[in-house]
């Protein structure tokens, strides 16, 4: 649970979360931005190159997304939401990468 709770928090620093709560103004479009632009930007350009690029297991989960109907704005940031999940995982646990976890959900169903 609180390592969950520290992905999301590091995905709404980075601004790519689903839900954006600002409590203190009514009017988004006039409140300060309250993200790391220069992250956004690495995860957001991480999430095209490999959208891209052919063969590899982020690409398959931005197809699957699309296969579900998601529209492509919001599967471009689901993609860059699973590479800043898959980045901080790797740096708190100092494992490998495991392409396809995704599809495990998949199989048992």
């Amino acid at each position: 649970m609180q390592r969950d709770f520290r992905r999301r928090k590091l995905s709404s620093i980075l601004r790519i979360s689903k839900t954006q709560k600002n409590k203190r103004a009514k009017n988004l479009r006039f409140t300060e931005p309250r993200f790391n632009r220069t992250l956004k930007s690495v995860y957001k350009t991480a999430a095209l190159i490999s959208i891209t690029v052919n063969n590899n297991p982020i690409k398959d989960y931005y197809e699957y997304l699309l296969g579900k109907g998601i529209e492509i704005h919001n599967a471009r940031n689901a993609v860059a939401r699973h590479i800043a999940t898959i980045t901080y995982g790797m740096l708190k646990s100092e494992e490998k990468i495991q392409p396809y976890k995704w599809r495990e959900n998949l199989i048992r169903l």
